[in-house]
């Protein structure tokens, strides 16, 4: 007696492989998401902190105090066109033709923070404008900066990098998956 062969799957053996084959696309696709989101946070504070060590290069090659302006909340809702991005940049503190002391705004050009990047708060303040200043003899005010990806939890501290300034030498540094 001949044994039939059998020629193809059955129906139970497909649908066991479609499923297994859609367990691990969706395990790639969020741990991919979360990777680029991760990225979006780590290149915001690469940049944030950029910028922090060009005012303390400014503050000190020019003799004159800088500060890194951050735009936390659109000053104007609804009329900015910009919706609730934030973003930083750098002014200068000068003295016009008559000697009285102002803030020469936007030495640098804004930077935008990514979409999918929130600026909590600088030093836990709730404020539309933060600013952290840096002096010619090379020290600065101390400010911790707070960053998260906008979808991610805020309850859970190793979600955020903090960027801390330090007061003595104006020397920032950025701490990933922890808020200090």
């Amino acid at each position: 007696m001949k044994i039939k062969q059998r020629k193809g799957f059955t129906v139970t053996e497909v649908m066991v492989t479609l499923i297994i084959i859609g367990i691990a696309t969706a395990a790639i696709l969020y741990s991919y998401t979360r990777f680029i989101a991760g990225s979006a946070v780590d290149a915001a504070a690469r940049d944030i902190k950029g910028t922090l060590d060009l005012a303390r290069n400014f503050a000190i090659a020019v003799n004159s105090t800088h500060r890194v302006t951050f735009q936390l909340h659109d000053p104007n809702p609804g009329t900015s066109g910009v919706g609730n991005r934030q973003s930083f940049w750098i002014d200068r503190y000068a003295l016009d033709t008559a000697g009285n002391p102002f803030w020469q705004k936007q030495v640098t050009d804004p930077r935008w923070v990514p979409d999918s990047v929130l600026i909590t708060d600088v030093s836990d303040s709730t404020a539309t404008y933060e600013y952290i200043e840096f002096y010619p003899d090379g020290t600065a005010q101390a400010k911790i900066i707070h960053l998260i990806g906008r979808n991610d939890n805020q309850s859970i501290a190793t979600n955020f990098y903090s960027i801390e300034v330090y007061p003595s030498t104006a020397i920032s540094k950025i701490y990933a998956h922890q808020k200090k």
